[in-house]
């Protein structure tokens, strides 16, 4: 039963946003409508061909429920969609969270458009089938793809030979938010990355070898731009700053690849773009 919550709670990748809900919705959506019209399976053999705009209707619910539930709903609650805590489990319930939501639409159109009738024992029945039969494909698919990233991603990291930096940058920065009296002094050998938030940045730090966190008002853009002439400080993600002298190992995992450092637990992800930018500076086969 532990391995089954350890296995359950490894990390996936969050694949959502509004190109890909229009891109899996039109897939899903066409597929549906066309497979109904040209199969006409269930029955619908007999209905008259000049009311296939009806079947086509429900590709059209399956293409909107789609775009609410990989768009819309994160948009609504990014918190709960943040990839650091995005996990095997959370992506199996979100599939068959969405399959359900699609096949209580249909069913609704279904009853709106047709003689159907609206009972609890019809929906319920509905819901089972498409759940049962979604489930086995489903669980697997997702089994396979984060063995696969896990796999892919783990070598790529072993192809990195992390050394920190034997010079590091003593220079005193002052980091301004955009609150007044906002102000963070530290060392750039002291700091280890920034994460953005919405409208602020945690800026993480060293202070005598302990981590520290601090946040300010203010845009990663704007805090890497107080960095400038600082060579060792890099974007490594879009919502990422990393000091690079200060890496010590990186690992990898179905979400990508991970920057861990020195004197400290913390990790910040890296993004595929990025990797390849970074990996001669922390090899140290490249002076930055």
């Amino acid at each position: 039963m532990n391995r089954l919550i350890h296995y359950c709670n490894q990390p996936f990748p969050v694949n959502l946003g509004l190109r890909k809900a229009l891109r899996q919705g039109l897939l899903f959506g066409f597929f549906v409508g066309a497979f109904l019209v040209f199969f006409r399976p269930f029955g619908l053999y007999s209905m008259d061909r000049k009311y296939d705009y009806i079947l086509w209707g429900f590709g059209v619910i399956t293409f909107l429920s789609s775009l609410v539930n990989d768009w819309l709903v994160p948009l609504l609650a990014p918190n709960w969609f943040r990839e650091k805590k995005w996990v095997l489990w959370k992506e199996v319930a979100l599939i068959l969270y969405n399959v359900w939501f699609i096949a209580t639409a249909n069913f609704a159109y279904m009853v709106f458009f047709t003689t159907t009738k609206l009972t609890w024992a019809t929906y319920g029945q509905m819901s089972l089938y498409t759940l049962g039969i979604g489930s086995i494909p489903i669980g697997f698919g997702i089994a396979v793809r984060q063995h696969t990233l896990a796999q892919r991603y783990k070598k790529e990291a072993e192809a990195f030979h992390p050394q920190v930096s034997a010079e590091p940058d003593h220079s005193v920065l002052s980091v301004k938010g955009n609150n007044q009296k906002e102000r963070i002094e530290l060392k750039v050998n002291e700091f280890l990355f920034a994460e953005a938030e919405g409208n602020y940045v945690t800026m993480a730090f060293l202070k005598d070898d302990n981590l520290k966190k601090e946040m300010i008002r203010s845009t990663l853009k704007e805090v890497h731009d107080q960095f400038k002439g600082h060579s060792s400080i890099h974007q490594v993600h879009r919502s990422y700053l990393a000091n690079l002298d200060l890496v010590e190992r990186v690992s990898g995992n179905s979400q990508g690849l991970q920057l861990h450092f020195i004197h400290s637990d913390a990790f910040v992800p890296v993004s595929r773009r990025k990797a390849r930018e970074i990996k001669p500076i922390i090899d140290r086969t490249v002076r930055p």
